[in-house]
């Protein structure tokens, strides 16, 4: 399997990001230029439950380094787990030149992120991720967060790692749904900067269910460099990381609403649903013909993600005037309104101020109804 090596620039820091099915080989040899009272990892506790090549890779780190395990679970992303990390790291005597390794999916790397910014005023911080998510998106940008009073990522901050270290192997072990949650990251970036790459992806959704290698490979090579060309010149969400957004204010008022269960609607799930709802918010306000809406509900379904709320098993479905008050309770939303990112055609997004409230019914009944 071919590596890769990319070196991330994002404002003025930068830091090497590792692509393999080796990477573990390469996280033990950074590792070593620490002294081993100076390194804690923090890890979901699924990890060690599952029978493959690279979890039993990691368990003699385990044995190695003091350590936190945590449940990876959307439930368990929370301030008090945060702080339950720094207390760890406290106990565990971690230094000021220390090194805190964030083992797991897109739970794991931000509520560690954060404790690795905020512990001693910040201390060197490793991502070695493990689902599709945080391996496309998560991992890549320096965004840390926890929700809180059941918004999304309400506190947090931008903290860049020293290292990334992914392991393709990892990606055999997801479930099925985890999967395709991070593919609609992909395709998100994807839908925002490159029509020809929406439809390669498209035309290579069967090989990428299927787990094949080379194309899994190909994917987060292409993520994780789509990724920085949005946030190297724009850490903090200024301009053009803004656009990365695409699908996640409406995502995210259906996950709101969920109590952002991870069991009822993974984020991916939430994003393709909210790339439909801005799809259609575009030709309601006449920025985009209505041909876009059929192209991403093409797209997404090449990736068996749902288009419809009819597609997944939910018990209720949410009251419009629900989801419209999520968006104005948006952390994105400024002193005008909320910001919405749409996309005039595939490839070619802008940002708008809501100025037309009477239009979320409408982008929303795309799925509701």
């Amino acid at each position: 399997m071919p590596t890769a090596s990319i070196q991330a620039v994002v404002g003025g820091e930068n830091y090497p990001v590792y692509i393999s099915d080796h990477a573990l080989d390469g996280l033990r040899a950074f590792l070593s230029s620490y002294k081993k009272g100076a390194v804690f990892f923090v890890y979901d506790a699924h990890l060690l439950s599952l029978n493959s090549d690279c979890c039993a890779e990691f368990r003699p780190l385990l044995e190695k380094y003091p350590s936190l395990q945590i449940d990876g679970g959307i439930d368990f992303k929370s301030v008090n787990v945060v702080v339950d990390i720094a207390e760890a790291m406290f106990d565990a005597e971690i230094p000021r030149d220390g090194v805190l390794v964030a083992v797991g999916g897109g739970v794991i790397g931000d509520v560690a992120g954060f404790a690795a910014s905020i512990f001693q005023r910040g201390i060197d911080l490793v991502h070695v991720p493990t689902t599709a998510t945080s391996m496309i998106d998560s991992a890549i940008g320096g965004k840390t967060g926890a929700n809180l009073r059941g918004q999304v990522n309400l506190v947090g901050t931008y903290f860049q790692p020293s290292a990334v270290f992914m392991d393709i192997r990892f990606l055999l072990t997801l479930e099925f749904r985890d999967l395709i949650s991070g593919f609609a990251e992909a395709l998100k970036m994807a839908i925002i900067s490159d029509y020809s790459k929406s439809t390669q992806l498209a035309e290579s959704a069967r090989e990428l269910i299927s787990l094949k290698t080379e194309p899994l490979f190909e994917l987060i090579r292409w993520s994780v460099g789509a990724k920085l060309s949005f946030v190297s010149s724009d850490v903090t969400e200024k301009s053009v990381r803004l656009f990365l957004n695409y699908g996640h204010t409406f995502g995210q008022a259906f996950e709101a609403y969920y109590g952002i269960s991870h069991h009822a609607l993974r984020h991916g799930e939430a994003v393709s649903l909210g790339m439909m709802c801005a799809a259609r918010a575009a030709v309601t306000l006449e920025i985009a013909d209505r041909r876009i809406v059929s192209e991403h509900r093409r797209l997404l379904q090449c990736f068996s993600l749902p288009t419809h709320l009819a597609d997944l098993e939910l018990v209720s479905r949410p009251p419009t005037q629900y989801l419209e008050e999520a968006i104005y309770n948006d952390k994105k939303r400024i002193s005008d309104g909320p910001r919405l990112v749409l996309c005039k055609e595939i490839g070619a997004p802008r940002i708008i101020v809501l100025a037309q409230p009477e239009i979320l019914a409408d982008a929303f009944s795309v799925v509701t109804q």
